[in-house]
């Protein structure tokens, strides 16, 4: 497992002009050797070192820097080959262990610079990551960020041995809480989620007025909700994988793949859903349990639903809320929402499990209501999630049907099971 470390050089004035002479003129290097790849459309590493190898040592850099270099070009056209790319004078630059190597006992590394090789520069590293050091294995990037300068550094950690889980914990991604495990436990509700409106208001206001100062400012912001957001989403990561780690159970996570696509939203809450980041939550959940042991699958969220609709046709008679069931499965938003509404709490509920409010005076919604078994369902195959039992509550196979609902009422747009009816 691949992760990355951030170290703060602490150069001193003149170490700091030379590493940063040397950032002006790689980029300087990589903007000439990305001309010369779209002049001439040699976006490989292979073809671009044969045309731009000679021109940019001519530019006064050494062999294996330039090597560098024409690397970086070729990894920027890897994702797109339709526009030109452009480096800033201050972009970071590679660095591999010819040009870099590291003494974590001294917190001090040797590098390469236009100025010569500079030895002995102290960094700073907090604990964590200087036991994450020992196993520094590849690439180093040198990084120019808000007048200081960071070396990223690629550490190959070993990953811990995985064990069949004993159940699973489900976390529900959601906008009031921006996590709720299957336990009950919530995470970052009411104050975070004041900060984040606090925030786009400010932004809102500092957008408005579009002054030099304001656009400064907003830079600023940018950098620190950034920083705010990853700060939570480490801490909540955190306590959900131990809590995993400790009842020896696995995380099933939401797959939220095209969910912006799919969902629609009026205006004033588009910036609710979108500004906060789900993915980013869900690979610090993967990455944690990758060390710690504990298994992550993600699954379909209409799979919950299933779980929830098979359970309540076998309970009749009362709402479907998810505090009234048995099974540890994800509260889901819009059924909590719709278990608060004061509809909901006065409603008498069909007697035949349909989930349809009762009519007046009546024991069922309708006279000609059928129980939800009779209801007909075309399902697809079952997409096997974990080769172990009890992937999800209900189910001993190991398995969660996909299916769609295709023959359900008006109003029912969602994934289902046939199993257990």
């Amino acid at each position: 497992m691949r992760l990355t470390v951030q170290v703060q050089l602490l150069a001193d004035a003149d170490q700091r002009a030379a590493l940063q002479a040397t950032l002006a003129l790689t980029n300087q290097a990589a903007n000439l050797g990305s001309e010369i790849a779209w002049q001439r459309g040699a976006f490989r590493t292979y073809d671009l070192q044969q045309l731009a190898y000679g021109q940019i040592r001519a530019l006064g850099l050494s062999a294996q820097p330039a090597v560098r270099v024409i690397k970086k070009v070729a990894d920027a056209y890897k994702l797109d080959r339709r526009t030109k790319r452009t480096f800033r004078a201050d972009a970071a630059q590679p660095y591999d262990d010819r040009c870099l190597s590291w003494q974590p006992d001294q917190q001090t590394v040797s590098i390469w610079t236009v100025a010569g090789r500079l030895k002995g520069i102290r960094f700073a590293v907090g604990e964590q990551q200087r036991k994450l050091l020992a196993h520094r294995k590849g690439e180093s990037d040198l990084v120019h960020r808000n007048g200081k300068l960071y070396l990223y550094a690629t550490c190959e950690v070993p990953e811990a041995s995985v064990v069949a889980p004993n159940g699973f914990v489900g976390v529900d991604l959601g906008i009031v809480n921006v996590a709720t495990t299957s336990d009950g436990t919530r995470y970052a509700g009411k104050h975070l989620n004041r900060i984040r409106h606090r925030n786009q208001r400010l932004r809102a206001k500092l957008q408005h007025k579009g002054t030099k100062s304001a656009k400064r400012l907003l830079k600023q912001r940018c950098r620190k909700e950034a920083r705010f957001a990853a700060d939570t989403n480490h801490v909540i990561s955190k306590r959900i994988v131990a809590e995993a780690e400790r009842t020896g159970r696995g995380i099933a996570l939401e797959d939220l793949q095209g969910l912006r696509g799919r969902v629609r939203l009026c205006k004033s809450q588009r910036a609710t859903l979108h500004t906060w980041s789900f993915h980013q939550l869900g690979s610090f959940i993967a990455y944690k349990a990758l060390r710690a042991g504990v298994v992550v699958i993600h699954v379909n969220p209409g799979a919950y639903l299933a779980e929830l609709l098979r359970l309540w046709a076998c309970r009749p008679g009362q709402p479907p809320g998810p505090s009234y069931l048995p099974l540890p499965v994800v509260r889901l938003r819009w059924a909590r929402r719709l278990e608060r509404s004061p509809q909901h709490r006065r409603a008498r509920w069909c007697g035949l499990g349909c989930r349809q409010p009762a009519a007046r005076g009546r024991a069922t919604c309708r006279p000609s209501c059928e129980p939800l078994s009779s209801w007909p369902t075309r399902c697809a195959a079952p997409e096997t999630m974990w080769p172990g039992p009890g992937s999800l509550p209900g189910r001993g196979d190991g398995t969660v049907a996909r299916a769609r609902w295709l023959d359900r009422p008006a109003g029912w747009a969602t994934h289902g099971t046939a199993a257990g009816r």
